[in-house]
């Protein structure tokens, strides 16, 4: 959203003495402006309130005939409500000078807010339930419970791609207007309530954000048309790389007819010791100097910072090593990355699975999990090769346990997909070109984004220091001012505190090498590392890397943190000045993009471009604003866009 700041301080004028007369004129004038001001909020808001108990009533029986399967009653709600809340716009509207009150302004404004967001929200609704409605007067049923194991269905659904895409259009304009709405305006004396309304409202439009435009394409993702097979690769984000976290698992997942037909986990160590010797392609120079690795296997291959390129090379090897294991090809129709965090946030909806004596729960799953595999599983017995076998047994149970879930639970698990795919610890590759663009015009792919303004993206990849990216914390503050030239200049500083001790085969010291991405055609001029009170300054020639790739210029650095110890890498560098005439122009751009597998670093964003700021737009509400700087606190649980205008 645009904000702008238009501050206007009135000088403070003389006091004068009232007079009797002057009193009473005053006392008529005021009694007048009241009978003004009521009039119109009298018959008006009578009208608006009987809209918004009509709507009310409205959305209840809609739910009422969606839960009953009565599609063609649930189009004529839905198209009823959408008529309701026009007109109770229209009525807030013609509240008057009623709603310009100092305690009232702000409510009305966030009222109306809500009013869009329901109505362009309502109408992507419309749109779906009218396809429902064809779908249920050509004699074909459509029960939402048994919607994934109905081909003919899902195929008639599909069929109406217009129909999706207006929907889309108006969940997309419905999600623009909610990120519109600041609840830090929220300060009337609806305050509470409007905070409630908000909250609901967020996770209707998440729950909806999935579920409406997937419909025509799920019937080619689930196999209806032909068996689909999907590469599952488990990466675990306690040793951070790239796209996640290093690859320990994998595992074919088989569907056909909207069901998960077969489900195969195995160790990826099982299949790249079959490849020892075989394999002759050179690991990437980090990996080899700081990993001590010669050659590049499968466990290895998700080393690219954007995810279809790293997908790619993972099947490359996936079909590699098992043409050296002698084991027949395999067929893949994409590949899925996750990280033991979705299955945490999937058993806070689900319950805990007891395996092995072991209950594993969305507290403690991922260090659980790991003990096991590091040592645990010799206590059970069970042999080494078979060690990771737990993971099929969990996978298996948590796939029953969905397909079994009680509808009052459903939004639940439903939010959890989303909230995993928009924080990356879900990441998909499809082959299907229709099916990947759906993925990446909805930033699920994993890609590094292209963008015309300013950047910055942090890859870490933890070469050699076992799981010790679970006791680590980071935090990335990126200023930005002007030189004497008006040139742009970055201050980048990225602290990694190791809050941990040695512990045998999980945590060591923390070895990290890290490219850090920028605008193409950034120049780094300088840069330091600050350890305690000590602060060295880096050799740009020697001690850094610099290349470039995906229209984005980089430096790499390794560093090495002791346990208890923390550093801070500080970079300062010189933006192009393609984005030094964008700022002269009046506009400044920066989008920050976050590492899949990461847990949301702290970000803190300092903008001071030594001119007067009109607007700004964020996701979130800046900590500081004066008039020719702006900051923001926050975190980097998902990507992060600021822009400002002069």
């Amino acid at each position: 959203m645009l904000k702008n700041y238009n501050p206007f301080h009135p000088e403070p004028k003389p006091k004068k003495t009232l007079g009797f007369k002057a009193f009473v004129s005053i006392a008529v004038v005021f009694l007048a402006f009241l009978i003004i001001l009521f009039t119109p909020f009298i018959f008006h808001g009578l009208k608006a309130s009987s809209y918004a108990v009509a709507s009310l009533g409205e959305a209840r029986g809609l739910l009422d005939s969606i839960q009953a399967n009565r599609w063609s009653e649930a189009a004529l709600k839905s198209n009823s409500i959408s008529i309701n809340l026009e007109k109770l716009n229209y009525e807030i509207s013609r509240l008057g000078p009623l709603s310009r009150l100092p305690k009232l302004k702000n409510d009305f404004i966030a009222a109306r807010q809500f009013i869009g967001v329901a109505q362009s929200l309502m109408s992507g609704y419309s749109q779906t339930l009218s396809i429902f409605e064809e779908v249920e007067k050509s004699g074909v049923l459509i029960d939402p419970a048994t919607l994934l194991e109905n081909k003919e269905a899902l195929g008639l659904i599909g069929e109406n791609k217009d129909k999706l895409a207006l929907a889309q259009k108006n969940l997309d304009q419905a999600n623009a207007r909610f990120r519109e709405i600041n609840t830090s305006e929220f300060s009337g004396f609806f305050s509470k309530y409007l905070i409630k309304a908000h909250d609901q409202l967020g996770q209707i439009l998440d729950s909806t954000n999935i579920a409406i435009p997937a419909i025509g394409l799920l019937t080619d993702f689930l196999g209806y048309e032909n068996e689909k097979h999907y590469l599952l690769v488990f990466e675990n984000n306690m040793e951070l790389r790239p796209t996640g976290g290093f690859i320990g698992s994998y595992g074919i997942i088989t569907v056909k007819d909207g069901k998960i037909k077969d489900i195969f986990t195995d160790d990826v160590y099982n299949l790249d010791k079959l490849s020892e010797g075989k394999m002759t392609e050179p690991a990437p120079r980090p990996m080899a100097l700081y990993n001590n690795q010669k050659y590049w296997y499968m466990r290895d291959a998700n080393w690219f910072p954007s995810w279809p390129d790293s997908a790619q090379k993972i099947v490359e090897f996936f079909h590699k090593e098992r043409a050296n294991a002698n084991l027949p090809d395999q067929k893949i129709d994409g590949v899925i990355a996750i990280t033991p965090d979705f299955i945490a946030n999937l058993l806070e909806v689900l319950g805990p699975i007891e395996i092995h004596g072991i209950k594993f729960s969305s507290n403690n799953f991922a260090m659980d999990l790991e003990k096991f595999v590091e040592g645990g599983f010799e206590e059970k017995n069970i042999p080494y090769e078979e060690r990771k076998a737990i993971i099929g047994f969990l996978s298996q149970t948590i796939i029953e346990r969905a397909e079994k879930v009680k509808s009052t639970d459903f939004t639940k698990l439903w939010l959890a997909f989303k909230k995993n795919i928009d924080q990356k610890n879900i990441l998909v590759y499809i082959f299907d070109d229709k099916l990947q663009k759906y993925f990446s015009d909805r930033n699920w792919a994993g890609e590094i984004r292209q963008t015309e303004g300013d950047y910055l993206m942090v890859i870490d990849s933890n070469l050699a220091s076992l799981k010790t990216d679970s006791v680590m914390a980071r935090s990335i503050k990126r200023s930005l001012s002007l030189n004497q030239s008006g040139d742009l200049i970055a201050r980048l500083e990225i602290t990694y505190k190791h809050n941990g001790q040695f512990v045998r085969n999980l945590i060591t010291r923390y070895r990290t090498y890290a490219k850090v991405y920028v605008p193409e055609g950034s120049w780094f001029e300088s840069g330091s590392i600050k350890s305690g009170n000590e602060e060295t300054k880096i050799n740009m020639s020697k001690d850094l890397e610099y290349g470039a790739e995906y229209n984005k210029s980089y430096a790499a650095y390794f560093l090495i943190i002791e346990p208890g110890m923390s550093k801070t890498v500080i970079l300062n560098y010189k933006l192009p000045s393609a984005l030094k005439k964008q700022s002269e122009a009046g506009i400044y751009s920066l989008l920050v993009q976050k590492q899949p597998g990461t847990i949301g670093h702290k970000l803190v964003i300092d903008l001071n471009l030594s001119r007067e700021i009109s607007a700004y737009q964020s996701a979130s509400w800046p900590d500081y604003y004066n008039k020719k700087s702006i900051g923001w606190q926050s975190d980097l649980s998902v990507d992060r866009g600021y822009k400002l205008k002069f």
